[in-house]
């Protein structure tokens, strides 16, 4: 008999990490789920960490595939998984004991609610857990979001739906994740079933979120995963779902939230160029929740600047 719920792990040179986040996954008091976790050609001992837990507990299912990046990873899990309901979690994240619990209390067996939650960022100093702030998902008026709340959320927000419980259904009609994206596919996607899915938000943060140190003084290009944003943000302006003044503001948050992460990486050169670029686009002059950001942003520069 199939599970109820299918959790997805994608992993790539995970071996620091995985079984911390295995061991959290199978003490959870939902017990009716399968553990996909789907190898990217991973090139140290991940394999070996999940095989000695498939071994001891059947739910646990482990699939190699060469290095594609986590969309294609993801996809190929997907078409493995069998339970009724997905949700994904990265090789490096946890989650409370109780979160596949409260999500199920809310599902009421429909295919087209999904189920989100809060989340925690922490991340490791000095061989300690320092744990930082929590993210919740943006309120939904009668369950519904549209696809302007999501394109306005802080960059901070978008794992909010790597929290989320979800049909499989909805993976299957709108063809699971974009390979084709250099980032933020999970934004993307989130986007996508806005159109046609309702939502329900524990307001608790039930998942936490490992910040790595690298994370704002290297990986991938701030510029480069600016400019993927972009065109998913013009792309919901080509396909009508947001107006010319929602496509300005849209662009001006995602310019203005790069910004600040520039700030973080104490790149003021590009921070600043990146404000300038933003304050180009004249239609958000007059918008006063804007220029709360940006006034957050100059704050952090002074700051910044200081430091120095």
């Amino acid at each position: 008999m199939a599970p109820k719920v299918s959790i997805l792990m994608a992993a790539y040179n995970a071996s620091q990490t995985i079984a911390e986040t295995i061991e959290c996954l199978l003490s959870q008091t939902f017990t009716d789920f399968e553990l996909v976790v789907v190898d990217d050609g991973s090139t140290d001992t991940t394999k070996e960490i999940v095989d000695s837990f498939a071994q001891t507990d059947t739910r646990v299912k482990y699939i190699w595939q060469k290095n594609a990046r986590h969309p294609a990873a993801r996809n190929r899990g997907l078409q493995v998984c069998t339970g009724k309901y997905v949700t994904i979690i990265d090789a490096d994240d946890l989650w409370t004991a109780d979160k596949l619990a409260r999500q199920m209390e809310l599902m009421q067996d429909e295919d087209d609610l999904i189920v989100l939650t809060g989340n925690t960022i922490f991340y490791e100093e000095n061989g300690e857990r320092v744990w930082g702030h929590s993210t919740f998902p943006p309120p939904a008026r009668d369950d519904r979001y549209t696809v302007f709340d999501i394109l306005m959320i802080h960059m901070n927000q978008m794992v909010m739906f790597n929290t989320g419980l979800i049909p499989k259904e909805v993976f299957v009609r709108l063809g699971g994740y974009n390979e084709e994206i250099l980032t933020a596919e999970d934004w993307e996607l989130w986007l996508k079933t806005v159109v046609e899915c309702r939502f329900k938000v524990i307001e608790e943060p039930l998942m936490f979120y490992r910040k790595h140190a690298q994370s704002y003084t290297s990986g991938t290009d701030l510029y480069v995963a600016l400019l993927a944003h972009e065109e998913i943000i013009f792309n919901q302006y080509r396909w009508k779902y947001i107006s010319k003044k929602e496509l300005a503001a849209a662009l001006f948050v995602r310019r203005i939230d790069t910004c600040a992460i520039y700030l973080y990486r104490k790149d003021l050169l590009r921070s600043m160029m990146t404000l300038g670029r933003s304050l180009r686009i004249l239609r958000c002059w007059h918008k006063r929740e804007l220029w709360l950001r940006v006034s957050e942003v100059v704050r952090l520069a002074f700051k910044k600047i200081a430091e120095t």
